[in-house]
């Protein structure tokens, strides 16, 4: 990727090399994942960052999967996601 001016890449994300090391460290430590987990559960925002939990019983999410006829393509399901009816070959939200 090329540099913008200050650091800022030109897609609009930032050269975190370009950051104070102190604020590289917070920004490492708010992204990274936490330790645990198990099959079935999916990682939800919390007040300190994320943690890992068990999806709600209703559903509400939607989930994305490699698709088992084609494991080039991903498949979707649920939580208002769904194939683009302009282009099948993309996903959009309902």
């Amino acid at each position: 990727m090329e540099l913008g001016f200050g650091g800022t890449l030109l897609d609009g994300s930032v050269d975190l090399q370009k950051l104070k090391p102190e604020l590289r460290a917070k920004i490492a430590a708010a992204v990274t994942m936490p330790d645990g987990g198990t099959d079935g559960q999916v990682l939800a925002k919390s007040g300190t960052g994320v943690v890992w939990t068990d999806p709600p019983a209703s559903g509400g999410g939607g989930s994305i999967a490699v698709d088992p006829a084609d494991p080039d393509y991903l498949v979707a399901s649920g939580g208002g996601i769904a194939p683009d009816p302009a282009d099948p070959d993309y996903l959009t939200f309902a």
